[in-house]
């Protein structure tokens, strides 16, 4: 059958699409419009010159149990029918009969369909996340999607192209070339401005702080692999974090803030996971550390989160277990502030380090891996200064740690606190240099001393 169409144009509008039950449409086309079509039956083929879909909406959500609510506008898997088959297949042979020929089949013909080119242009989609308490809610709009050379060859690979906007704020874009039947592929990827307050639901149970204020930004290559390879996602790039305000859940103070941090030659592997930075630059970071009344120590509290509705564990397991690879070659601290305070003496005795620069290097989770540090700053002011040096697994702190820190040139009423609840009397005045020596083996602290 010989047949040959051609259509400049179909539109479609005011198309809505939602499961059934629902009161509300969870899918809106108010456009779409299909340009240069051409039909050959007889040489199976359907050729497009362009595809393009404007003002789309979508509202989806993923339930508690991981489940989302667009799957429902799928068609449900037909059952199969064995016995109709097997039927079927028996009846054959009693239709033969002796006589003219059958006339023969027809031979079935291979249709190809070819898309020059599809755009997706100023969509809306609003998802919800319930997985998490409170539940998280994204609105990605506006949302574009170009892509060229389509077909029925699924394992070929499609130019693509995506750029969205995330909650007005976020600008995402990934160009590249995805495999249809595998979804996997390469892309150039870049986000930036990313609010970390808006994850905070996603970090409840890894650590007991609050992050109230700051934005990420990554750009490079991001490589999704095949079903079967590994890993099934592999990154590598540049990123950082600017403006990062993290508190102490229970003190309600901040615990951790910096004005910059950027990570340069990132290496992130999904499924399996591991992570590898040559160089993190962190800029004015602050860090306060606290002894407690009871002589805990915040930041190993807030780094072992309780979650909710569970029972402390009674044996803590030993720091760094299970822990995917990860290895930091070189961090360096530009400007930094320790602000140290212990609580377990009256009055209270604080200090704080400031313009601590230098290096940490080598860190990583492997068990027997040392970090080497060194660090100089001072105390009150640049006449006083400190130093910190030494080596440790930060990963695995209770099983070794060995730094010293050295004060020069305090001025000894600092001490106060001190030396009225061990030595009974109050210091006028005076200078100190001291050396303090901290190492820890196999949960074995040994502390020495000398001024």
């Amino acid at each position: 059958m010989q047949l040959e169409a051609s259509l400049p144009r179909i539109s479609g509008t005011g198309v809505a699409l939602r499961a059934a039950g629902a009161t509300t449409d969870w899918v809106v086309l108010p456009s779409v419009e299909v340009r240069g079509t051409a039909l050959s039956l007889a040489g199976g083929r359907v050729d497009v010159d362009s595809v393009e879909v404007a003002g789309a909406e979508v509202t989806a959500w993923r339930e508690a149990d991981g489940r989302i609510n667009l799957e429902q506008l799928l068609p449900a898997t037909p059952a199969s029918e064995p016995a109709a088959e097997t039927a079927a297949a028996a009846a054959a042979p009693a239709q033969a009969v002796a006589g003219d020929p059958p006339p023969p089949a027809a031979a079935p013909v291979d249709w190809n369909v070819a898309v020059k080119r599809f755009a997706l242009s100023d969509a809306r989609i609003a998802f919800e996340d319930r997985t998490v308490r409170p539940a998280v809610a994204f609105v990605i709009a506006p949302l574009s999607v170009q892509a060229s050379d389509l077909g029925l060859d699924l394992a070929r690979p499609v130019p693509l192209l995506v750029e969205a906007t995330l909650d007005g704020a976020t600008t995402l874009r990934a160009q590249g070339a995805l495999v249809p039947d595998t979804l996997s592929g390469e892309f150039d990827v870049a986000v930036a401005g990313l609010a970390l307050p808006k994850l905070q639901p996603y970090l409840a149970d890894v650590a007991a702080v609050d992050v109230t204020a700051g934005t990420f930004a990554a750009t490079g290559k991001a490589r999704l692999a095949a079903p079967g390879e590994q890993p099934r996602l592999r990154f590598t790039g540049e990123a950082g974090v600017a403006g990062l305000r993290a508190v102490d859940r229970a003190q309600k103070e901040e615990l951790v803030t910096w004005k910059q941090l950027d990570l340069a030659g990132v290496e992130l592997a999904v499924a399996p996971d591991a992570l590898r930075i040559q160089r993190m630059t962190v800029r004015q970071p602050f860090l306060r550390a606290v002894v407690a009344p009871d002589q805990s120590v915040n930041l190993l509290r807030v780094m072992s989160p309780v979650p909710a509705g569970t029972a402390p564990a009674a044996a803590p397991p030993a720091a760094g277990a299970a822990m995917p690879p990860v290895r930091i070659d070189d961090i360096r601290l530009q400007s930094a502030t320790l602000d140290f305070a212990d609580l377990n003496i009256q009055p209270n005795f604080r200090a704080r380090v400031e313009s601590l620069d230098g290096s940490i290097r080598g860190l990583s989770t492997a068990p027997s891996s040392r970090a080497r540090v060194d660090l100089s700053g001072f105390v009150v002011n640049k006449f006083s200064p400190v130093t910190i040096q030494g080596e440790l697994n930060p990963f695995r702190y209770d099983q070794h740690t060995d730094l010293k820190m050295a004060f020069r040139n305090i001025d000894l009423p600092v001490f106060n606190p001190y030396s009225g609840r061990y030595a009974g009397f109050a210091i006028a005045k005076g200078k100190l240099t001291t050396e303090l020596d901290y190492t820890i083996r196999d949960r074995q602290l040994v502390a020495g001393h000398r001024v």
